[in-house]
């Protein structure tokens, strides 16, 4: 199994969640590699169920395979996303938006 993941739901507006995956690769030449990749342990916490935009929290630690120390990396980093939906007419509208601390922000939307 190359990846394996568990929630929970804690209360009905809170959640945690961890995913670790593994590797297992033979390449052409017969070399083969394995190991975790990074890991992900994740609490999504719920802001304003009842309101028009729902919001809510995930921040995220990332804990990266021992080789990311090698590349000079840290293995351990944080995500700190906030994510939206809200209701127009008869479309929905969603977005996010967050922070990685290896010093990268990110965006997204999307209309359905």
């Amino acid at each position: 199994m190359p990846s394996v993941g568990a929630s929970v739901g804690l209360t009905p507006r809170a959640q945690l969640s961890v995913t670790v995956p593994y590797y297992y690769v033979t390449d052409p030449a017969g070399a083969t590699f394995h190991g975790f990749g990074a890991t992900y342990l994740t609490g999504k916490f719920v802001l304003a169920p009842y309101s028009r935009v729902r919001m809510a929290v995930s921040p995220t630690l990332e804990v990266l395979s021992w080789t990311a120390a090698d590349l000079g990396v840290r293995r351990v980093n944080v995500v700190f996303p906030v994510s939206m939906q809200s209701e127009i007419g008869a479309a929905r509208v969603y977005g996010s938006a967050g922070y990685f601390s290896r010093g990268s922000v990110f965006g997204a939307g999307a209309v359905g």
